[in-house]
């Protein structure tokens, strides 16, 4: 596998999804990421922009809450906040402005 280039809603919200679990260091504990913040703030943001309600499901196998290569777990570090607001502000214009992609690596090509 190569570089891959998350461009969707769905796909960037994904990858958000799995970074809070990394940045909260709770890779296997689907409660505690709830618990956080960071995925609070991101709930709150996906409501008010959606009118939908984010849930937050577990994946069967090895990585229950997803992976991120090593390669590709900063790419979002100068959108990442402790602040809620600068936070929801970053997120909501990384998941839904078009002009925003994530790529992501991996150091197996």
């Amino acid at each position: 596998m190569g570089y891959d280039n998350l461009t969707t809603i769905q796909e960037k919200l994904s990858y958000v999804l799995t970074m809070i679990a990394y940045k909260i260091q709770e890779r296997d504990n689907l409660e505690d990421v709830k618990k956080s913040n960071y995925f609070r703030w991101l709930s709150e943001v996906i409501e008010e922009y959606t009118g939908s309600t984010l849930i937050l499901e577990t994946l069967n196998g090895f990585y229950p809450i997803g992976y991120i290569d090593h390669q590709s777990t900063d790419t979002l570090d100068d959108y990442w906040s402790d602040d809620e607001i600068q936070f929801k502000n970053n997120m909501k214009e990384i998941i839904f402005n078009n002009k925003y992609h994530i790529i992501i690596d991996n150091d197996n090509h």
